[in-house]
């Protein structure tokens, strides 16, 4: 019997578990047991010990079991264990390395704690309808959002930069325990095999070298108050608010919140001193509370939620065949992380048809507006249905019960004052334009050609004494990629629509696009995977051709820029040859394209090849 005996047996597994993990993480770098315990004991410095050490600690941070990362208890207990053994192994060495161990065990836990604090960038969004305004309604922000993309994104905005990194690791290709053993018969010390390097990533210049688009959310918030600032009559500046703590902050004038809830995520988190400080600002009742102050409710009612599961079957496989449209470039896709449950879909679709009327009275010509008109059409719904479900789901969005006994005793008060004007003015103007059309037919039917022709001769200096139209904002750039998938996915097609400007500028990207893919294309619009296999080629295309522009000196990314930069370089012979190849792989049906024939081939060769 010994002293060791008397070890909790809790404690016997853990270091037991520890040094299995140990042992694990030494045999991944290709090194045996044996030969690391001769290279310790010969190392008077402890520095191969501490490397060793560090190595561990790298492993335990980054590796990903059947549940994931290691929990940081778990991670701080098995490296706190192995130290312990190791100290037991080589007792001549822990004056030596005790401080630099320290350390390490402290860099671990620092990162595991970051890692587990749900911070504004990883904690799961809480979206609440809003009560009055539709304007900051965020479900209608989304389906918003979705509903106008181009092509599948991971991202929600995809032309902003993505968020830089906060630790860049790069990992050498030689083992670090190797390496510390080799240096037993080298002159260089080990210390100086190094295989994890981090670094802070380095800040961007906030002046005129930063190029526009990729200078993240807050930036792009600041353009559109700087662009909407000045017609609007504000004049004060007005300037995004820190996107880092969020405007819970601003919340805090609600009587019902208290002030831990709106203090920052993560802000009064505490190493080892109190957990109930991590409890209060690290969990989601407190942001619930918050997110429904902030879109206009009591921090204790119940917002409801409208869907259309609520309506009867007609409608919701009429709501369905709407959504799958407006949807369409976020669902049936092979990566899951591309995809939108159809749960959530369904939502969405609720929100922007019941806010479409008034999305149509703010901005008639915008971009979601015409998009969503065009999917109605193919859908075959007309406007007095869509203003119809719009009714119904605003009737159904009801306020909480506290809000109900203070609306009973409120009568002779409309609550949807707005909603209702905005239907009544999409129904005038629709039985305008349905009052219009007979009044056209019969004109043209009775006034002769030249009396139509004077009718215009005189409506031309009408119209050159009104105001002058104001010019039309310069729309977003398309990627080449997304231009692929709209022109092979959109529904109606993109060779089928009316639009003969965008019809032509896409039929003549596609065709410079397909002559970078020298092993042809197959894509069968019958395939379930169809939507997939038309994202992958679109990729390939967009980024063989974007190599080819950058060898020459070109840095065109948009479809429209890089269909200018194509035509001189076709005139100038520069792609006889991809033409060439191209004809070929058409010609021995290396080539499956479901577009039409006439726009497959449309590029001739200018020179002999």
């Amino acid at each position: 019997m010994s002293l060791s005996a008397f070890v909790p047996t809790n404690t016997q597994k853990a270091r037991a578990t520890a040094i299995s993990a140990f042992k694990r993480m030494v045999e991944l770098e290709g090194v045996s047991m044996e030969f690391l315990h001769a290279s310790v004991l010969n190392d008077s410095s402890g520095k191969r010990l501490a490397t060793a050490v560090d190595r561990l600690g790298y492993y335990l941070a980054t590796n990903e079991g059947k549940n994931g990362k290691l929990a940081r208890n778990t991670a701080s207990s098995y490296f706190r264990n192995v130290k312990l053994w190791l100290f037991d192994m080589y007792p001549h060495l822990h004056v030596d390395t005790e401080l630099i161990l320290l350390k390490q065990g402290k860099t671990l836990d620092k990162h595991c704690l970051k890692r587990e604090n749900k911070m504004t960038e990883e904690q799961d969004l809480t979206l609440v309808p809003a009560k009055d305004d539709f304007l900051s309604c965020p479900l209608l922000t989304l389906s918003v959002a979705l509903a106008t993309q181009e092509a599948p994104c991971t991202s929600l905005f995809d032309f902003l930069a993505a968020e830089h990194v906060s630790l860049q690791v790069a990992v050498v290709t030689t083992p670090v325990l190797a390496a510390a053993v080799s240096a037993t018969r080298s002159s260089t010390p080990a210390s100086t095999c190094t295989t994890v390097s981090s670094s802070p990533p380095q800040k961007k210049p906030s002046g005129g070298n930063a190029k526009r688009g990729e200078d993240g959310m807050q930036g792009h918030v600041n353009r559109m108050l700087k662009r909407v600032a000045e017609p609007a009559g504000v004049a004060a500046d007005i300037t995004s608010h820190s996107f880092h703590r969020g405007g819970a902050q601003h919340a805090n004038g609600d009587d019902h919140l208290a002030a831990q809830w709106i203090f920052d995520r993560g802000a009064w988190d505490m190493t080892k001193t109190n957990k109930a400080f991590a409890y209060i600002t690290n969990t989601a009742c407190e942001d619930r509370k918050v997110a429904r102050v902030l879109s206009g409710w009591d921090a204790d009612a119940s917002p409801k939620v409208i869907d259309i599961a609520a309506q009867d079957h007609t409608t919701r496989e009429r709501h369905r065949c709407l959504q799958e449209l407006l949807f369409s470039t976020c669902t049936g896709l092979k990566e899951k992380r591309l995809n939108v449950s159809t749960k959530e879909l369904s939502v969405l679709t609720a929100y922007l048809v019941r806010y479409f009327p008034q999305l149509k009275a703010l901005a008639p010509e915008a971009p979601i507006a015409a998009r969503v008109e065009e999917y109605l059409e193919a859908a075959q719904i007309c406007t007095a249905d869509l203003l119809a479900w719009s009714m119904a789901l605003n009737e159904e969005a009801a306020v909480c019960a506290q809000e109900q006994e203070k609306t009973e005793e409120k009568t002779h008060t409309c609550q949807d004052h707005g909603h209702l004007l905005a239907v009544i003015e999409e129904l005038i103007a629709s039985n305008r334009l349905m009052a219009a059309r007979p009044a056209i037919v019969e004109a043209a039917q009775l006034k002769g050609k030249r009396a139509h022709i004077t009718t215009e001769q005189e409506q031309v200096p009408i119209s050159s004494d009104r105001e002058p139209k104001p010019k039309r904002r310069k729309k977003q750039a398309t990627n080449l990629s997304a231009a692929w998938y709209e022109w092979y996915s959109k529904v109606p097609r993109v060779w089928d629509s009316s639009d003969r400007q965008k019809k032509s500028e896409f039929r003549h990207v596609l065709a410079f696009m397909k002559l970078f893919l020298p092993q042809g294309f197959a894509l069968d619009a019958n395939a379930v995977d169809y939507r997939d296999q038309v994202l992958d080629a679109g990729s390939r295309a967009e980024d063989a051709v974007l190599a080819f522009l950058k060898a020459r000196g070109i840095n065109a990314k948009g479809a429209g820029s890089v269909l200018r930069a194509l035509r001189p370089l076709h005139k100038s012979r520069a792609l006889d040859e991809r033409i060439y190849a191209y004809k070929r792989l058409l010609a021995i049906g290396r080539v499956e394209d479901p577009a039409p024939v006439d726009t497959q081939d449309i590029l001739t060769i200018v020179g002999h090849v």
